[in-house]
């Protein structure tokens, strides 16, 4: 069973979230599901199609998305702070070194 959230397009208030909610239980296979008004998400539980999704949502004025793949961090070391770090153990391993 996974669990997805997307962008609700057009959310104004939370009686449209409750009957994007209601709407959006009736569908076969959806276990939980919770619209977010203050974020303007969407978040299912079971397995549901993603068109089915988005026909149940479609007819009632909303669109979904699904959100944006976050930026992945650097590695530590590419970080100012971890350069400095490699710097300075570099520096400290010549001094001893010496």
């Amino acid at each position: 069973m996974n669990e997805r959230t997307y962008r609700v397009e057009g959310l104004d208030c939370a009686d449209c979230a409750v009957k994007i909610e209601r709407a959006v239980k009736k569908l076969p296979g959806a276990v939980e599901v919770k619209v977010a008004y203050a974020t303007g998400t969407l978040t299912v539980r079971g397995e549901l199609d993603e068109r089915a999704l988005q026909a149940a949502v479609e007819p009632l004025g909303y669109r979904i998305k699904a959100p944006e793949p976050e930026a992945k961090a650097p590695p530590w070391y590419r970080s100012p702070k971890g350069r400095s770090f490699l710097v300075a153990a570099g520096l400290l391993v010549a001094a001893f070194a010496a």
